[in-house]
């Protein structure tokens, strides 16, 4: 496994993004060797994004869709990809990560509205009662921010929203 950086060394944002994928790459390599999974790079909205198709989706014709706001601090990607193996085989669903516009050279809302163009592209093809929306760490920072922007919008919810991240509750 990859080295973690030393202690108490500031590391440039391209040191960290450098770091955060090799250790995405080893790790999904891993995964990928456990879990029949399907990924794939795309373009939705004008957004990159990674999709994950379960080999063995647990209903062929459903039209759900997992959305994932990885992880990373709000500046790195450190999740699209291991974040997302499991959930989709283990779910037996479509998993659709984005891959937002990263702080600092895109500071807020880029990410959030990246997510909202995503979303609302699915919409087209996908009833919100169909998505559910969710992200780990920033990510889930990054979902509730993107249901306050759907409600400015007045665009219907998800079906649900999930954090995994203590930082989702600031309190």
């Amino acid at each position: 496994l990859l080295a973690q950086p030393t202690q108490g060394v500031d590391l440039t944002t391209a040191q960290q993004r450098a770091f955060a994928d090799a250790m995405q790459d080893q790790m999904s390599k891993v995964q990928l060797a456990q879990y029949d999974v399907k990924v794939e790079s795309a373009v939705i909205a004008g957004i990159l994004v990674r999709i994950f198709t379960p080999q063995n989706p647990a209903d062929p014709d459903s039209r759900n869709i997992l959305l994932n706001v990885h992880g990373g601090g709000f500046v790195v990607d450190s999740g699209s990809m291991t974040e997302n193996i499991p959930v989709a085989a283990l779910t037996g669903t479509k998993v659709i990560s984005v891959l937002y516009r990263l702080a600092p050279e895109h500071p807020f809302p880029a990410a959030v509205e990246d997510v909202v163009a995503v979303y609302k592209e699915l919409l087209k093809s996908h009833p919100a009662g169909n998505i559910i929306l969710y992200g780990t760490s920033a990510g889930a920072i990054l979902s509730a921010e993107t249901i306050a922007a759907l409600i400015d919008l007045k665009l219907p919810p998800p079906a649900a929203m999930g954090f995994f991240s203590a930082s989702a509750d600031m309190s």
